[in-house]
């Protein structure tokens, strides 16, 4: 049976008597939610905390990304077997790119008293002002902490500076708890457009939380006219 926020995410959608499904006129936009920026800091929360990746963390993302796709394969796009086979290089890679500029970020949340990592999540800018997010996930032992939250803010946030107007993101029609969690801090399903397109392909609802950008970006990069390749409920 699904949940009351399942079926109100289902009721975007319609099934056409050819058996495809067709997206349904949205309602009224939310008002748009403040920023949490305070998520990025240390006194954000006493329990944990969330900073950006450095160069020297790749071994840390690899062994979250790892975990993560073995704790919920069914979320991701990519396979554990295939990432298990990256080479150390493409993890150095990979977290060098997301330590500074505006094009990526890995976010990697920690546990305050034991220092150990417990969740991650990764911000890819598509040009010309959305911040698109992937690859969420919170360790089990801190689910219902705020990491999750605090985690998805610290994208939003990261994509205010640069002038991002809008989070997107995708999540698997058939996993309700994450469609109510995303629900739940502001975000709202696409019933239209490229996005919700490209996730009916899979099973997956687009979803969007509307963000107020800062007036100046603080951070630059030199390819940031470069768009990502995005379209998907996950990413390398």
């Amino acid at each position: 049976m699904y949940s009351g926020t399942a079926i109100r995410l289902l009721a975007t959608w319609c099934w056409t008597a050819s058996g495809t499904c067709k997206p349904i006129p949205p309602l009224p936009h939310r008002t748009r939610l403040p920023l949490r920026s305070a998520a990025m800091t240390d006194d954000a929360n006493p329990d944990f905390n969330v900073k950006r990746i450095s160069p020297d963390e790749w071994q840390i993302l690899r062994d979250m990304r790892l975990r993560s796709l073995l704790d919920a394969p069914e979320a991701f796009g990519q396979r554990h077997a295939d990432a298990a086979l990256q080479p150390d290089e493409e993890w150095q890679s990979n977290a060098r790119a997301s330590a500074s500029g505006s094009r990526r970020i890995w976010f990697i949340a920690r546990d305050v008293a034991s220092g150990e990592p417990i969740g991650l999540v990764q911000g890819r800018r598509r040009p010309p002002a959305d911040c698109l997010l992937f690859s969420m996930w919170v360790a089990p032992e801190a689910r219902r902490s705020g990491a999750g939250r605090a985690l998805v803010d610290a994208v939003a946030a990261w994509g205010a500076r640069w002038g991002a107007e809008k989070v997107i993101l995708w999540v698997l029609a058939a996993n309700e708890s994450a469609t109510r969690f995303y629900d739940r801090i502001g975000f709202r399903v696409l019933s239209e457009g490229p996005d919700v397109e490209s996730g009916g392909s899979y099973g997956a609802f687009a979803m969007q939380r509307d963000l107020v950008p800062e007036v100046a970006a603080s951070e630059t990069d030199e390819d940031e006219g470069e768009a990502a390749d995005a379209h998907g409920h996950d990413s390398d």
